[in-house]
């Protein structure tokens, strides 16, 4: 019974010293059903220009509604600086399918809009964590 009694009160000890560590990210304005929503998490500008994320994540759309879909990145740490970047991947083929110098496909980037056609600096889409409520990413198409 003590034994049982102090692996429940580490257990509760481990979680409150642990609290979540996430953020919701909400994708709008989705143009195709199909495929998966590609997210790139970024930490800084130099990752940004090689375009290395330190994470992917996938997001499966079978669970949007109206061209939005909601999802969650884990493992955050407090104080740091973060980014999105994500891809409508609309043919799932894992792969940014590229016009004659556009992207094909969707794109966006944590609480910025892409407005023109030039790429944004990580600083224009970069969030501290944690962030205040809800990350918006608003998608846009070229075709």
């Amino acid at each position: 019974m003590i034994k049982t009694c102090l692996l429940w009160i580490s257990l509760l000890g481990t979680w409150w010293s642990n609290p979540s560590t996430s953020v919701t990210v909400r994708f709008e304005g989705i143009k195709y059903p199909d495929g998966i929503i590609f997210v790139g998490l970024y930490e800084n500008q130099e990752s940004w220009d090689e375009r290395l994320p330190s994470r992917e994540i996938n997001f499966e759309k079978w669970t949007m509604k109206d061209g939005s879909l909601v999802g969650t990145v884990s493992d955050l740490k407090p104080g740091k600086k973060y980014g999105l970047a994500v891809l409508d991947d609309a043919n799932g083929n894992n792969v940014v399918d590229m016009g004659f110098i556009f992207p094909e496909e969707g794109f966006g980037f944590s609480n910025f809009q892409v407005k023109g056609f030039r790429l944004p600096r990580f600083e224009d889409f970069a969030f501290t964590y944690p962030a205040n409520d809800t990350i918006v990413v608003k998608m846009r198409y070229l075709f």
